[in-house]
């Protein structure tokens, strides 16, 4: 009885919160819901479609723009869970009806790190468009960087991915990331490849 409660009044809460934040969003988001402990840092180069979920502890990040555009759009219907971290300085559009787990960084930019006389932290960064495609499932602790994923792909735990493009109908694994498995139309099934992600 107690924990229904508690759940009924986080629900209402949620809501609240997610009705204020939405004063400050993008004005083509929609009606979103995000928990009180997500950190959201510019809101208005921030796009959340209607129906889009973040849950608890995350921090999504979009530098400040001169135009119009926001530079993070989370489309229609996808969930976010715990501990997220999404970060922007160019682009980074994630897709409809996405399911993206725990601890999962996605992120366009990268640091320098090229030039050894100077200290990383002053070298400054790189951005290069992270694009997410719809129907997507991203395992625990993935980390997406300046890639583009297509539709209905699966990306599994602990997957790292920079820089790189996988077509439609992948499931992706391990660090770094390969192809494990593509759905064939011919035989209209998955099946098992070896081939690493291409530039």
């Amino acid at each position: 009885m107690y924990i229904l409660l508690k759940n009924k009044i986080e629900l209402i809460w949620v809501k609240l919160i997610s009705y204020l934040i939405k004063l400050e969003m993008h004005p083509e988001s929609g009606r979103f819901y995000i928990y009180p402990s997500v950190r959201i840092d510019h809101p208005q180069n921030i796009i959340l479609e209607t129906g889009v979920a973040l849950y608890r502890r995350g921090w999504i990040y979009a530098v400040p723009s001169t135009s119009e555009k926001a530079v993070i759009r989370i489309k229609s219907g996808t969930k976010i869970y715990d501990n997220f971290h999404i970060t922007s300085t160019e682009k980074v559009e994630i897709g409809k009806n996405c399911l993206i787990n725990r601890n999962v960084l996605i992120t366009d930019t990268i640091h320098n790190y090229e030039d050894i006389e100077i200290p990383v932290i002053e070298q400054g960064d790189r951005a290069s468009a992270t694009i997410i495609g719809d129907d997507c499932w991203i395992g625990n602790n993935a980390a997406i960087i300046s890639s583009r994923i297509g539709k209905h792909c699966i990306i599994g735990a602990n997957t790292v991915i920079v820089n790189k493009t996988i077509p439609d109908y992948s499931v992706v694994g391990g660090n770094p990331g390969k192809i494990l498995k593509q759905y064939s139309a011919e035989e209209k099934k998955w099946v098992l490849i070896k081939q690493s992600l291409s530039h």
